[in-house]
């Protein structure tokens, strides 16, 4: 992989002031570059802002991995919050956080990186849903600002300003950073690490050192398929030993030090408790290894590209790919290497979706802004320079900023309207958007206030999808009618649609709709509207004519990702904080 050190190469890193000799005249015009360059970021961290923000007063969470994410972040916040008992025992908290608002994924699905950072949002600003998206756009706009460092290391200032507005504006990232999901701190924290790591093999001493190993392994941290990151930069390094321009003993302090922590995250994920039999099924969708090479398989994320970036992103980047190749200037590896390596990784999974490939979105905008920038060094006209990127810029976040947004409603008016029947108590809900629901009691009722159970833990049990360790609990209204009454529900909540079709929801609402047993309270429709998508639902509250005495101490509550259940005592979830 071509070195950011050699000398021919220096003359293409605008950032890179330093010279052989004094030369007064070459460091008042390295200054005056390095003044544009950050004058350009800065605007583009504007409106990456802008960009990336729209709607984010609209609704509630919006996609259902997004509740988990939120609840992660709210379990950091309260853990820390606590005090030094709950630090000494984080995993019992963690147990009875759980039994109170049944939705986690830290851990045994997710790891622990962006809910850390998510949790101090939520002790600085409140937790919302609109907290959770806000650090998702702090991210995107780090991204910016690190997608423009990086540029101006490889091409042209006017190709790195259009190389990081197509990062902000493609229909791809803008979509998924208006959501509160893994993929933007992630991206964010991968362009950094490139970053760190460049400047350590530059000038390499035990600081930097540090500082690429800290955010190298961080990478994985936040989400676990950013494992391709380390190959790259752990071939990088080898090189930069190879040349001799790090020293051997940091290369493999630096391995120990990466290795160690990811084998630990990996062993935890995949192997304690089952898990890696859920994972497994997901990733091959139990499909022969022979289906896993098809035509279909591999092209589906190049079939992608023109509705993730758009036609005009793909050409482009096209173009700067093979001007890369030709040109072999440095740093031009780092780019390949990541695409490469990280497409490989994608069609091998079996289990398709145009968001998990996200990471790959950075060499496409890199390119792209290469090919732009080989264009405008032909041209000798400065003004018209000038105007082409301004009018790529403005092209690219205006194309961003008119990305539909999916919206979802908020739960928390349900919540606050029923806030009286739920606090101190335990309630049932069944629902398509549950997570949406526990995440907005907690909201509005405070750290474990009352016990919520889902109606997809007592009547039937799937790890996220009907597809994965789905288990019916119940085969007619009488099994419905003993389940509930064991736990003497006071209030019942059910969402009116039933999205997966699943026969034990239509048994429920049969049950506390239809017959003489319930009683309906109240019909509350939840509703968002961002002016180009309006999204509807409506839940209806119940309560028993006759109220039944709870029957039992202990529920066992399924995790089938886990391949196991967890115990938990409701005579000890009763005593509440508040």
């Amino acid at each position: 992989m071509p070195s950011p050190m050699k000398e021919s190469a220096r003359s293409n890193n605008p950032l890179d002031t330093r010279a052989d000799a004094p030369d007064h005249g070459r460091i008042s015009i390295d200054r005056i570059s390095i003044a544009r360059n950050s004058f350009a970021c800065l605007l583009l961290a504007i409106v990456a802002t802008i960009v990336f923000s729209r709607d984010i007063t609209v609704g509630g969470l919006r996609y259902s991995d997004a509740c988990t994410h939120a609840m992660d972040g709210v379990l950091i916040h309260d853990w820390v919050a606590a005090g030094p008992d709950a630090w000494a025992s984080p995993m019992a908290f963690a147990t009875r956080q759980y039994a109170h608002y049944p939705l986690l994924g830290i851990g045994r699905v997710y790891p622990p990186g962006f809910a850390v950072v998510e949790s101090a949002f939520f002790a600085l600003f409140g937790i919302s849903a609109i907290t959770a998206r806000a650090c998702v756009v702090v991210f995107g706009v780090l991204a910016v600002i690190g997608c423009h460092r990086l540029a101006v290391r490889m091409m042209t200032p006017v190709g790195a300003a259009v190389a990081t507005a197509v990062l902000l504006g493609m229909p791809g990232i803008v979509y998924w950073t208006r959501q509160t999901m893994l993929e933007m701190p992630t991206l964010c924290v991968l362009i950094w690490s490139v970053l760190v790591a460049w400047r350590y093999i530059e000038r390499p001493n035990w600081w930097r050192w540090g500082q690429t190993v800290a955010i190298v392994t961080a990478d994985v941290f936040f989400k676990q398929t950013a494992i391709f990151i380390v190959p790259i930069v752990g071939v990088w390094m080898f090189w930069a030993v190879w040349k001799k321009r790090i020293p051997w003993m940091q290369f493999a302090a630096g391995v120990i030090c990466i290795a160690a922590p990811l084998a630990a995250l990996f062993a935890n994920t995949l192997l304690a408790d089952g898990s890696a039999t859920h994972t497994a099924r997901v990733l091959s969708l139990d499909k022969p290894l022979g289906e896993w090479l098809n035509l279909w398989s591999l092209s589906y994320y190049i079939r992608a590209l023109p509705e993730q970036a758009g036609w005009i992103v793909v050409v482009l980047a096209g173009a700067g790919m093979l001007l890369s190749l030709w040109r072999l200037r440095s740093g031009w590896g780092i780019p390949l290497a990541w695409f490469g390596i990280f497409f490989v990784m994608s069609v091998l999974i079996q289990h398709k979706e145009t968001r998990y490939f996200f990471f790959g979105m950075l060499p496409v905008a890199l390119w792209a802004g290469y090919a732009v920038s080989w264009i405008t060094e032909r041209i000798r006209l400065k003004q018209v320079v000038v105007v082409l990127s301004v009018m790529g810029v403005a092209y690219f976040a205006t194309t961003g900023y008119g990305v539909r947004t999916r919206v979802e409603p908020s739960y928390t008016p349900l919540v606050t309207m029923h806030s009286e029947r739920m606090r101190q108590k335990i309630v049932l809900f069944e629902g398509h958007r549950d997570g949406d629901f526990i995440f907005a009691a907690r909201e509005v009722l405070g750290p474990r206030a009352c016990v919520i159970i889902r109606g997809s833990k007592i009547l039937y049990s799937c790890a996220s999808d009907k597809r994965f360790d789905f288990t019916s609990y119940v085969a007619d209204t009488d099994d419905v009618r003993t389940a509930l009454d064991r736990f003497g529900f006071e209030t019942v909540f059910v969402e009116d649609r039933n999205v997966m079709k699943l026969r034990e929801t239509e048994l429920l609402q049969s049950l506390v709709g239809d017959s003489a047993e319930y009683q309906r309270l109240d019909t509350v429709s939840l509703s968002a509207d961002n002016g180009r998508r309006h999204r509807a639902r409506a839940v209806s509250v119940y309560e028993p004519v006759r109220r039944h005495t709870r029957r039992i101490q202990f529920v066992d509550i399924p995790i089938p990702i886990a391949s196991r259940t967890l115990r938990i005592d409701l005579d000890a979830m009763m005593q509440f904080d508040g």
